[in-house]
């Protein structure tokens, strides 16, 4: 639940800052607000004892939303290139699949900062 409330709070301290980029913003607190909803259902369905539902997903969506999500900041010294067909999709269950991609974001990230620093 934390990382959705960190990209939460991003977006919105974001909307004093890019007027011309709101709607995009508005949407990413929406969509943190329903991945919290969702988690927080898993929760209850695990304690419940039942299996969060697989449905089909978005490749090239999934990760678009993940760089916008990610709570690192990226973009300041690392250019991410997306370069995926639109029409690629798997089948997954989307909020682990959102919280999977967001935790290699980072850690690739912090990868690529370790190893121009020298320390690896």
């Amino acid at each position: 639940i934390n990382n959705p409330l960190t990209s939460i709070r991003m977006a919105g301290e974001l909307l004093g800052e890019n007027p011309h980029e709101v709607n995009q913003i508005r949407q990413d607190i929406l969509d943190q607000v329903d991945r919290i909803s969702e988690i927080t259902s898993n929760l209850r369905g695990l304690i419940r004892n039942k299996t969060p539902q697989s449905s089909n997903i978005n490749l090239l969506e999934i990760c678009q939303r993940c760089v916008r999500y990610a709570d690192t900041p990226i973009t300041d010294s690392i250019k991410i290139v997306i370069d995926i067909d639109p029409s690629l999709y798997f089948f997954g269950i989307p909020v682990y699949t959102l919280q999977a991609v967001i935790n290699f974001l980072r850690n690739s990230v912090r990868a690529i900062r370790h190893h121009r620093h020298g320390d690896g």
